[in-house]
């Protein structure tokens, strides 16, 4: 991965002019152990400079021009006018000089983040322009500098009075921004339950400034499904008050699963119901978890098809039982854990965990 040392040290160094404490960020990013290849063919590279693609580098060139890096700027602490802006192509002399660097023209972007009320709602308070979201608000684009991870940005709504605003700055470049309002638990209902809504994603174009209401938990942008959690005589009361979450993709299969549901809590029969985005892809992992230690693991359903309804229908999406084998009383067998070397010393602090995968009947 040396492209990547590449393309984020010299972000490091740039910073280090505008802002110091941005570089740790970046090595963090860098460091993420995600691969992000510069090229998968030789036409990916600046061919012009006799470039060419070597096991997701691009390698060689005109050495009496130099060599070719990306660039991202970091605006200072503070500053509510500038916007991080890549630098595709950033050339380094043989002597090590480059050319003068500037940020680019932005847009603003303003949103009024708003719980959606629907038709009849059992509590106008709950929902509305005045009621505060409490939120993480992901901002990503691809990136222009090849090999480069996404560009990112993330914003954070914190009100917890009044109108949620969001105000923020993005390159004026082009690009489609997407925005992913992720929100918490934030409001309590009759029986001082936690309540959260499904995640929204919105597309930004950043060609002209956005004021705009995004609407979180409108009905016709979300589809259903319910299921129950049993042992294997059908009975559920065991498994009432487990937490439930529903994980998803929003583009392509390869992506990593992001929250796609509120959290619910199962009840006194073990079952559960949620809402998911409609433009998420349709393959979900449900997740069932106890609140509070119990002699109850984690559950994983994986790749459970959910369909889209058909346009204007109501139904919901059925999930066939997740049937808990019995669990047996607890163990006190002891685990000894050592360490891998001559000596085998025993380790203390270490945490176990354990995973059992049943194949679907």
């Amino acid at each position: 991965m040396t492209h990547n040392k590449n393309v984020f040290s010299i972000v490091c160094v740039l910073s280090l002019v505008i802002s110091f404490s941005s570089c740790a960020q970046l090595e963090d990013a860098a460091n993420t152990g995600e691969r992000y290849n510069m090229c998968q063919v030789t036409s990916d590279c600046n061919t012009g400079l006799g470039q060419i693609c070597n096991n997701g580098l691009c390698l060689g060139g005109d050495e009496t021009i130099g060599h070719n890096f990306g660039a991202l700027l970091i605006p200072p602490p503070g500053s509510t006018e500038l916007a991080p802006t890549e630098i595709s192509t950033l050339v380094v002399s043989k002597s090590g000089s480059i050319e003068d660097l500037a940020f680019t023209d932005t847009i603003n972007v303003r949103a009024h983040l708003q719980y959606d009320c629907g038709t009849s709602p059992n509590d106008p308070s709950q929902c509305g322009p005045d009621t505060p979201v409490l939120a993480s608000v992901s901002i990503t684009a691809r990136s222009d500098i090849r090999g480069a991870p996404p560009y990112q940005l993330t914003v954070l709504s914190e009100n917890t009075f009044g109108p949620s605003v969001i105000e923020f700055k993005l390159p004026r470049d082009g690009r489609d921004y997407e925005v992913i309002v992720l929100p918490e638990a934030s409001q309590s209902d009759d029986n001082n339950t936690l309540i959260e809504a499904p995640p929204l994603r919105e597309l930004i174009n950043s060609d002209v400034d956005v004021d705009a209401i995004w609407l979180i938990g409108e009905e016709d942008t979300l589809k259903a499904a319910q299921g129950c959690i049993t042992n294997s005589f059908g009975q559920g009361s065991r498994f009432a008050g487990l937490k439930v979450n529903a994980w998803g993709k929003w583009r392509h299969v390869l992506d990593d699963l992001e929250r796609a549901s509120a959290t619910v809590f199962t009840d006194e029969n073990g079952c559960y119901s949620f809402k998911l985005p409609i433009n998420m892809l349709d393959e979900f992992d449900i997740v069932v978890s106890p609140e509070t230690a119990q002699d109850i693991p984690e559950i994983r359903l994986r790749k459970e098809f959910i369909l889209d309804p058909p346009n204007g229908a109501a139904t919901v999406h059925t999930v066939d039982p997740i049937v808990v084998p019995n669990i047996g009383v607890k163990s006190n067998k002891s685990i000894r854990v050592l360490r891998a070397s001559d000596e085998r010393e025993p380790i203390a602090g270490a945490t176990i965990a354990m995973q059992t995968f049943f194949e679907p009947i």
